[in-house]
């Protein structure tokens, strides 16, 4: 297992998904969802596709969210959870691509 690393960026970005939620059993899901995919980043990490460049996106299952992450020597390394609802542009800008 690797270690993962979340940027504070993606510590925000995360805490905004939970308020966004109606419920908090809504927020207890998607945090678990969250939580389910960082592990499997540890434990697999080129289990993303290759999204642009160095980063891959893991889709967080049953949610319209993503992580983009990079995979470095000292493990993985969270940049980004975004909606993957929103333009390719809009998230090419929030990863510094554009």
């Amino acid at each position: 297992m690797c270690e993962v690393t979340v940027l504070l960026g993606a510590e925000i970005e995360m805490q905004a998904a939970y308020e966004r939620c109606w419920t908090e059993g809504q927020a207890d899901e998607i945090e678990g969802r969250f939580r389910s995919a960082l592990q499997q980043l540890g434990n697999h990490p080129r289990s993303g596709k290759l999204y642009v460049g160095r980063f891959h996106r893991l889709v967080v299952s049953r949610t319209d969210y993503g992580f983009f992450y990079v995979v470095e020597t000292r493990g993985v390394v969270i940049h980004a959870l975004l909606d993957l609802r929103q333009s390719p542009a809009n998230i090419r800008r929030r990863l510094g691509l554009d």
